[in-house]
């Protein structure tokens, strides 16, 4: 790692991750457009001869490498143009990674080996981060999933890329679970580093369910509505009055006057940087043996704070598809690649499961 003193939109004093071979790998300046292969919508798959043009603005799943994808992105038109971006890339954990089957077969998804070291997952990783700010609109936002094994080096990366000054958060997901280590402390959580690309940017404050300790307390209105009670406070004759002729004063046995507070116009606490949400079991209805798949709640949560209906989503690491279902939930537009067949058959089946998803299937 080296200070040079200046980053390229001029910050001065950034330390920067150096590497032998950085900035040469850059995909050869290359794109090649998506050919789309087939149109899905109301569960169905019908094989498509239509020129790509008539879908760009679809919802999109493409398989193959993102780097020419991005590429062609930028070049027809998209750049400043994607509103959130989230990406669960390789961990460069040095495993290989298998999916279940339909016949209960094991089936590689993906290899997380690099045959380089650390400068081969690097030069991967460096210029498709490049290419993400560029997509970005400037109220955009990218969330960059991670754990231990390359996150310090990713982070610095996207210091250089966004600006340090533009780092929002480092959100731990703490999963929990059993865990058969005894040798060190078992590894429970991840990380999620969520840059804006500018100061002004588009959030919306996440806020837990209510505690169970106040729905236990709670009295019940003649109506239904709940509610607990609080001090009324230092208040004008005024404002009690108020109060009181709207229904949310009571007096107590011993001739004291509380304030009502109704539970359906609270808000639980504003959700913080340590995120508490299980990682998938074995069990779970949402479970299709796919390595390395995110609760679809994690994404959601993603995706709620940091867009608005009719944004645009991207994933260039989708998997198993679980960020292209939650904005599909959520009503955002969406674009979602991976180079493993594998994620792309498991995304395209997920997908076509949910009612009124339209888009198009397309290959590099």
């Amino acid at each position: 790692m080296a200070r040079d003193g200046m980053r390229p939109n001029g910050a001065k004093g950034t330390a920067r991750l150096t590497w032998n071979r950085k900035g040469e790998i850059e995909g050869g300046k290359t794109e090649k457009a998506p050919r789309a292969v087939a149109w899905c919508e109301d569960g169905k798959q019908v094989d498509a001869a239509t020129d790509l043009a008539t879908v760009a603005s679809r919802n999109r799943l493409i398989e193959g490498d993102n780097l020419p994808v991005m590429r062609h992105l930028l070049a027809t038109g998209s750049a400043g143009r994607v509103d959130l971006i989230y990406i669960d890339p390789p961990f460069w954990s040095g495993d290989d990674y298998y999916a279940s089957s339909d016949d209960g077969q094991d089936v590689l998804a993906y290899k997380d080996r690099w045959d380089g070291g650390l400068d081969s997952y690097l030069d991967m990783i460096h210029p498709r981060l490049k290419l993400m700010h560029e997509l970005l609109s400037p109220r955009g936002s990218i969330f960059v999933h991670v754990d231990w094994h390359a996150g310090h080096y990713i982070k610095l990366l996207l210091d250089e890329i966004f600006g340090r000054e533009n780092l929002r958060n480092e959100i731990v997901w703490w999963f929990g679970g059993p865990s058969p280590v005894k040798t060190s402390f078992p590894r429970k959580h991840d990380i999620i580093f969520f840059y804006s690309k500018s100061k002004d940017y588009q959030f919306s404050p996440q806020y837990a369910p209510m505690k169970q300790y106040l729905y236990d307390r709670a009295r019940k209105d003649p109506d239904g509505r709940l509610w607990v009670d609080q001090n009324v406070g230092k208040i004008t004759r005024r404002k009690f009055d108020e109060l009181a002729a709207g229904g949310r004063v009571f007096e107590t046995k011993t001739g004291r006057y509380r304030r009502k507070q109704f539970l359906d116009e609270m808000q639980g606490d504003m959700v913080d940087d340590v995120w508490t949400i299980p990682i998938i079991n074995s069990q779970a209805n949402e479970r299709l043996g796919y390595p390395t798949q995110k609760p679809q709640a994690l994404l959601e949560r993603v995706i709620s704070c940091a867009s608005r209906p009719g944004d645009v989503v991207a994933d260039f690491f989708c998997g198993s598809g679980t960020s292209l279902v939650a904005a599909e939930s959520l009503g955002r537009s969406w674009i979602g690649t991976d180079s493993s067949g594998v994620a792309i058959g498991t995304a395209r089946d997920r997908l076509l499961k949910v009612g009124g998803c339209r888009f198009s299937l397309e290959v590099v």
